[in-house]
């Protein structure tokens, strides 16, 4: 009787792994493309409420505060150099080098290379369908200011 338990359980284990979605490249690459279009859309669309941003110097910040400041930001490219991807059930976490292009408002372009950590979870909200979320974020300065471009 333990062993058909044991086969169940394995059976229902794997049935359950091989039912979620894979975070893939092609994955990373839609939800970049949707930063890129618009970060002020993108933070209130894919991070929930109790995201939280170790920046550069090693503070914390959150959602409130990342999008006051990304109400005017204007991002040309967008990308992530490196990259590896780790997952783990509903979690991936991707590292590498995210190079940004940006525009401020007064027409200065800039270009920033940091080192990141990304955790996405794949979660569902209100009943809808499964959708990853982008629910921490860690970043390192490889450079020490933003340099012009």
């Amino acid at each position: 009787m333990k062993k058909p338990l044991l086969l169940l359980a394995l059976l229902l284990t794997s049935a359950a792994t091989f039912a979620q979605s894979a975070f893939t490249k092609a994955t990373l690459e839609g939800i970049l493309n949707d930063y890129h279009k618009n970060p002020h859309d993108f933070l209130e669309s894919y991070c929930p409420p109790d995201f939280r941003y170790i920046t550069p110097d090693g503070s914390f910040r959150y959602l409130p505060q990342l999008l006051k400041g990304s109400v005017n930001d204007k991002v040309e490219t967008s990308q992530i150099l490196d990259q590896k991807i780790i997952q783990s059930g509903d979690v991936a976490v991707v590292s590498g080098i995210h190079e940004q292009k940006r525009v401020a408002t007064d027409g200065t372009k800039t270009t920033r290379r940091v080192a990141c950590t990304y955790t996405f979870k794949r979660q569902a909200e209100n009943g809808s369908a499964p959708q990853w979320k982008f629910v921490a974020s860690q970043q390192n300065d490889i450079d020490k200011k933003d340099s012009p471009k």
